[in-house]
């Protein structure tokens, strides 16, 4: 492992020189007919240990303004986040696709779409900053004299302070999830978007960035994965409308045309109390949909979509039929966008009889049930 600097000249030559750490080797070498001069400094192995050695010089060194031309223990620990900031980005997609699909805000759904299309920057703005908020904090720190503030263009540490802690702050955050959950990331994105953005843009970093990194990127992990089980858990809980339900979330991560978000958002549903044929239905269509993975495009949509429609054609179950005759509409967008089939096998005049006399059995057998459900 090396760490090599370039400098433009020979003021501190005779520092560096001497300048000898326990267990790295120090060379330096001339660039012909200038006053430039390189130092190597180098360590056995690439590992824990001589990535901190490295990093200590690194530190040192900088200190004398030379131009980083490689720092291997930088690129180490880069290398040892980037699985850490991966999982993360990954996860939190996950857990606000699943929310938003469960969510009956209309607004939030508008909002989370298409997060794979933005970058990390955005994401963390469209979630934890309230631009109504930054508004009405601006109006009132640039007022002027002839403004609603009646003259008040000056004003104390106190009275902004005041007038801050009345001001009302609404986050899509805590929209459709709560200020509980995953706090370490709610309280602590900025510093998250910084490391992450250190080990996506190749930024040299040292052992105790590195160390800050990745025990945030670990603690945030784990309380994602925490908040994704507590909203499946609730989703267990809910006995509202379950096909309705089911239709939702799947028009909603189909509208995302994100297949990861599909197989994910399906196989979270599978936890929801649904018709037996519905949980067979769940459980084969999102094997379809992984199964056309890890493609990206058009043609990815395509091929799951079309996986799905042989799913649904094939299913014998009556329950899971109506959930498919349900589905169709929400492949409806997508049919002449991606050249698909113009329908689902409709179900035969037998199937719909047994449909008819299946929902009507059902509602005959639940007390304080007036008809039978509508079959669509």
């Amino acid at each position: 492992m090396i760490n090599e600097y370039l400098f433009l000249s020979d003021e501190c030559r005779s520092i560096v020189e001497h300048y000898k750490p326990n267990g790295v080797t120090v060379e330096t070498s001339n660039i012909e007919n200038t006053p430039l001069w390189v130092a190597v400094f180098s360590v056995n192995g690439k590992n824990a240990d001589s990535a901190q050695k490295l990093s200590d010089v690194h530190n040192t060194l900088t200190e004398y303004s030379p131009l980083v031309l490689s720092c291997e223990s930088s690129e180490y620990y880069n290398r040892m986040l980037f699985p850490l900031v991966n999982e993360l980005e990954r996860k939190l997609r996950k857990l606000l696709y699943l929310a938003v699909s469960i969510s009956d805000n209309t607004e939030a759904k508008k909002s989370i779409q298409r997060l794979e299309e933005k970058d990390f920057g955005e994401i963390f703005d469209l979630l934890f900053i309230d631009m109504a908020f930054v508004t009405k904090l601006k109006t009132r720190v640039n007022a002027d004299a002839k403004s609603e503030f009646n003259g008040k263009s000056k004003y104390s540490k106190e009275e902004i302070r005041s007038y801050l802690d009345g001001l009302e702050e609404k986050l899509l955050w805590d929209v459709i999830l709560g200020k509980d959950d995953v706090p370490t990331l709610r309280r602590r994105f900025r510093d998250v978007q910084t490391y992450r953005n250190d080990v996506m843009h190749a930024h040299n970093i040292g052992v105790r960035v590195f160390g800050k990194a990745d025990y945030l990127f670990k603690k945030i992990n784990k309380e994602l994965d925490i908040a994704i089980g507590k909203l499946i858990g609730q989703a267990e809980d809910n006995l509202y409308s379950q096909d309705h339900e089911v239709n939702n979330a799947l028009t909603s991560a189909i509208t995302t045309m994100e297949l990861t978000s599909i197989a994910e958002t399906i196989n979270a549903l599978q936890k929801v109390p649904v018709q037996p044929g519905a949980s067979e239905f769940l459980s084969r269509i999102s094997q379809a949909v992984q199964n056309s993975y890890p493609q990206n495009s058009s043609a990815a949509l395509t091929s799951g979509l079309q996986n799905l429609i042989s799913v649904l054609n094939n299913l014998p179950d009556i329950n899971a039929i109506k959930t498919a005759v349900a589905f169709l509409d929400t492949i409806k967008p997508f049919q002449e966008q991606v050249n698909l089939p113009p329908t689902i096998a409709a179900p035969s005049s037998d199937q719909q009889n047994l449909l008819t006399h299946d929902e009507m059995t059902k509602s005959a057998n639940q007390q304080g049930e007036d008809t039978p459900d509508k079959v669509e």
